[in-house]
């Protein structure tokens, strides 16, 4: 077995067990650089790639920077579903804005919209609507899931998104994703995306969950980088750094540890899970 093919049975193994392909690299490559894992044989170059794609999950900026600085490919990130068979929404070779989901492709209309459908302004936050060719015509036998999605040749996708001034996509999250924490909308893949830039922090997930009075508390479920060990200092460690870069309502309540993060068969994280999940505190 070439060292090329033996990276990427190991890969595949790692991404099954955590999830994500883009993470288990990284961490493989990582382990063989400092020696906690031997190599096949020297580690494999990747010049031959022009660009690798990612999707189903954002990539959060901090992932796509360590990839880059690790293998000197870019990584564009994009938006597809089901229901338009490919991504509406993507990075280009030669575009791609970090932590932005990138802007529509063409052949594709996307707007960010109201609740009624209007588009909104630059930088408002709404539900992404897309329409093109490749848009189902219904969803079999789901007369009512249809009326719900598609509404005058446009689909309502259920993500919210915002745009920015020069036509960038950045996801918010699914609707009902969002956490109201002590009065406060909080959008968790924000916090996320202030964990992700600790040097500890290898994948995260910001959930609500109930405390013993019925209240939403906000709970940060880390894995940790190798060489870091879960720990109440390093949960402290944790919340202080998320402070320094968001408000004080948005800061993890508590911090749980964790070996891997809970995924479907398609590496989306099970976030439900992970709301209802005994607490493992750090």
């Amino acid at each position: 077995m070439s060292s090329t093919q033996s990276l990427l049975t190991r890969v595949l193994r790692l991404s099954a067990f955590d999830g994500d392909s883009r993470a288990a690299l990284l961490a493989l490559h990582d382990a063989w650089r400092a020696g906690r894992e031997s190599p096949p044989a020297a580690l494999p170059a990747l010049a031959h790639l022009r660009l690798a794609t990612s999707g189903g999950e954002p990539l959060p900026a901090g992932l796509l920077a360590r990839w880059q600085a690790a293998f000197g490919v870019p990584i564009l990130d994009g938006i597809g579903s089901t229901e338009v068979l490919h991504f509406y929404v993507a990075n280009g070779r030669d575009d791609v804005r970090p932590g932005s989901t990138g802007r529509a492709v063409p052949g594709y209309d996307v707007r960010v919209a109201d609740p009624a459908g209007a588009a909104l302004p630059a930088g408002a936050t709404g539900e992404l609507w897309v329409r093109g060719g490749s848009v189902l015509a219904r969803y079999w036998r789901r007369p009512a899931q249809t009326r719900r999605a598609l509404r005058d040749g446009w689909l309502a996708t259920g993500d919210r998104f915002r745009q920015d001034a020069e036509g960038y996509f950045w996801y918010e999250g699914r609707a009902d994703d969002l956490m109201k924490i002590g009065g406060s909308w909080v959008n968790p893949m924000e916090v996320e995306a202030a964990l992700l830039s600790h040097a500890a922090v290898a994948e995260c997930a910001v959930v609500a969950r109930a405390d013993g009075n019925g209240l939403a508390r906000s709970l940060a479920c880390v894995v940790p980088r190798a060489g870091y060990a879960p720990a109440p200092e390093l949960a402290a460690a944790l919340q202080a750094h998320v402070a320094t870069r968001l408000a004080a309502f948005k800061v993890p309540q508590e911090v749980a540890f964790h070996t891997a993060l809970p995924r479907t068969a398609t590496g989306k994280l099970r976030r439900f899970l992970l709301r209802r999940g005994p607490a493992t505190p750090g």
